[in-house]
């Protein structure tokens, strides 16, 4: 019976890695699009440092909106893409913590994520070992049987 219920977790799993490779990552991507076409544009400030995480840095910056302060991060790989402390943030103005800098890169970015092959490797796998935990452990209930 363990053999069944840690391959349905199995299968679970591959299908979540399998939806990630084949449609991306789809909340991101329809947040950043709905900001290319709604967005208000605003100053933002960055912060003075970042922090950096298998090559990719992170920067955290603020905006106000009708004197209420919000917040975001930036994600960029190369100090050139930071030009000064001031930058344009686009915000939803029904919702402005759904906020970003540099729209085009955000969202080349968020697309080009989930076509990892490790989504896909990661889904075949697991799926292959929920399907053989799942027949062995029907052999093994039938054997006892």
């Amino acid at each position: 019976m363990k053999n069944i219920l840690f391959g349905l977790v199995l299968i679970y799993l591959a299908y979540g890695g399998l939806e990630t490779y084949f449609t991306g990552n789809s909340s991101e991507i329809t947040e950043i699009e709905k900001l290319q076409e709604s967005g208000v544009k605003t100053t933002a400030y960055l912060e003075d440092e970042y922090f950096e995480i298998n090559g990719i840095k992170t920067i955290d910056y603020s905006f106000n909106v009708s004197g209420t302060p919000y917040e975001g991060s930036y994600e960029f790989k190369s100090e050139k893409e930071i030009s000064s402390q001031e930058v344009e943030v686009f915000y939803l103005e029904e919702d402005p913590k759904i906020n970003g800098i540099n729209l085009e890169t955000q969202l080349g970015r968020a697309k080009q994520e989930g076509k990892s092959t490790f989504y896909l490797i990661f889904g075949i796998l697991f799926g292959l070992g929920g399907i053989f935990l799942i027949y062995a452990g029907l052999a093994l209930r039938r054997t006892k049987s």
